[in-house]
C-alpha cells in the first residue's frame, strides 16, 4: 500500500494538535500560543469565548499543514499494519520487524563475505575482484581499508574474529 508520507510541517502540526488536545483535556485554557498566558487558566467547555479560542487554535493548526492529520495518522497505521512487516508485532515498543532485522544482519554478513573475497582478488584487472568492487562502491584501484579487511575476516572466520576481538 502506498500512502503519502508526512513531511516536517505535517509532523510539527501533528505535535501542535497533540499539545493542544493535551492542554484542553487536562482542563486548561488554550492560549493563543503555547508560549503565551493570554487568558484564563482553566478551560470552560460551556463558555462560548473559550470554544471560539479553541477553534482559532485548531483552525491555525489545520491551516499550517492542510491535510496533515491524514498523512500522519495513516502513515503510522501503515507502519504498524502487521501485513506490511515493518514493525515487530510482538514488541511493546516500536522496533523493526524480525524479518527486516534478519535481512539487515544477512546483508552485513554478505557484505563482509564480499569484502573477504575481494581481499583475495584485489588486482585492478581481476575478473572476480572488479565486479565486487563495483557492487561495494569501491574504486577500481582503491586500497581496502583496515576496517573493510577486518569486516571481511569477521564474516569469513567468525570464530577467529571472536578470539581476536574483531
Amino acid at each position: 500500500m502506498k500512502i503519502a508520507r508526512a513531511d516536517e510541517k505535517d509532523i510539527e502540526a501533528g505535535l501542535a494538535l497533540l499539545g493542544l488536545l493535551d492542554t484542553v483535556s487536562s482542563g486548561y485554557y488554550p492560549s493563543a500560543s503555547d508560549d503565551e498566558d493570554d487568558g484564563p487558566t482553566f478551560f470552560d467547555a460551556d463558555d462560548r469565548d473559550h470554544l471560539e479560542q479553541l477553534w482559532k487554535r485548531l483552525d491555525s493548526i489545520f491551516d499550517s499543514a492542510p491535510g496533515f492529520q491524514g498523512r500522519v495518522i495513516f502513515g503510522g497505521v501503515t507502519l504498524l499494519d502487521p501485513r506490511n512487516e515493518v514493525i515487530d508485532p510482538d514488541d511493546d515498543c516500536i522496533a523493526l520487524h524480525p524479518r527486516l532485522t534478519k535481512a539487515l544482519e544477512d546483508a552485513e554478513k554478505f557484505r563482509g563475505l564480499l569484502l573477504w573475497t575481494l581481499y583475495h582478488h584485489q588486482g585492478g584487472s581481476s575478473d572476480i575482484g572488479q565486479p565486487i568492487r563495483r557492487a561495494l562502491g569501491i574504486g577500481q584501484h582503491d586500497h581496502m581499508t583496515p576496517e573493510q579487511i577486518e569486516a571481511g575476516r569477521a564474516a569469513a572466520m567468525p570464530a577467529n574474529a571472536e578470539i581476536t576481538g574483531g
